[in-house]
């Protein structure tokens, strides 16, 4: 493999996809930042919240999950094909999703006491960034100076 630097920082960010995917899957109950969000314990929270909550980190998993495949899938076909268009998508669905994550952590963060997990959502798409230059250097196409 030589797109070996990018292959590693691509595969980073994968796993810290699949990481947040996992956790909000089979966490049976909100995340600490959630609890400092409501100001509640899980046990004070009303049962029919209790569904909502746990509805709703269901459905993120899921697109995390998704994500993480995505990546996987991707990036062993352009280490094998080097296909140009293949970087700018991992890039592209991994900056769609991780800054619309990034904003709603934000957003919790700035309106409750919330210690949203902001800065691990940003190492993610940092290292996805620095996999995406070094994949376009292997790549066929070069940057323009």
């Amino acid at each position: 493999m030589k797109n070996l630097t990018g292959s590693i920082f691509t595969y980073i960010a994968l796993i810290g996809v699949f990481a947040f995917g996992l956790t909000y899957l089979l966490k049976p109950s909100f995340m600490p930042y959630q609890a400092e969000a409501v100001e509640m314990s899980w046990e004070e929270v009303p049962t029919n919240f209790q569904y909502l909550i746990r509805t709703y980190m269901i459905a993120a998993s899921g697109g995390w999950l998704a994500l993480g495949l995505v990546f996987f899938f991707l990036q062993n076909k352009f280490n094998k094909n080097r296909e140009d268009w293949i970087p700018y998508l991992i890039l592209v669905s991994g900056l769609i999703f991780g800054i619309i994550s990034i904003y709603a952590a934000l957003n919790l963060k700035m309106n409750t006491p919330a210690n949203a997990p902001v800065m691990p959502i940003a190492g993610i798409l940092g290292t996805l960034i620095v996999g995406f230059f070094f994949n376009i250097r292997y790549g066929k196409i070069t940057i323009p100076s």
